[in-house]
């Protein structure tokens, strides 16, 4: 399923405004409430999953970028660890989805996210 950009800008935009729902203005990773922004777990250019909920997380600036001690961008593996333990269902899916190639319709993508939910 190829998409434009002005597509892919609004479904980033629907993907965020999904995990704000989910987990508030609340860090994921600290719990300091406010600003925060959201992370891919799997990385935005990997197109599989990209713009499901579960490849998604909400982060405090701090979490997300600016630490020298654990962040998502610089320090991936502690990252990645701590998503791991924190959320081992939601890594198992994502994961599955994103490295093993799907080849189904735009229903099939649908019906996958309910199941996901």
């Amino acid at each position: 399923m190829s998409v434009s950009d002005k597509e892919d800008r609004k479904l980033l935009k629907v993907w965020r405004e999904l995990l704000v729902e989910r987990d508030g203005d609340r860090c994921q990773k600290c719990g300091r409430e406010g600003v925060v922004h959201a992370h891919h777990y799997i990385g935005r250019r990997r197109r599989p999953g990209r713009w499901l909920p579960i490849n998604g997380i909400m982060l405090c600036p701090s979490c997300h970028k600016l630490s020298s001690e654990f962040t998502a961008h610089e320090t991936p593996s502690l990252f990645t660890d701590w998503f791991r333990e924190i959320y081992p269902d939601r890594d198992r899916k994502i994961t599955e989805i994103h490295y093993h190639p799907f080849k189904g319709t735009y229903e099939d993508v649908i019906e996958m996210q309910k199941d996901l939910e």
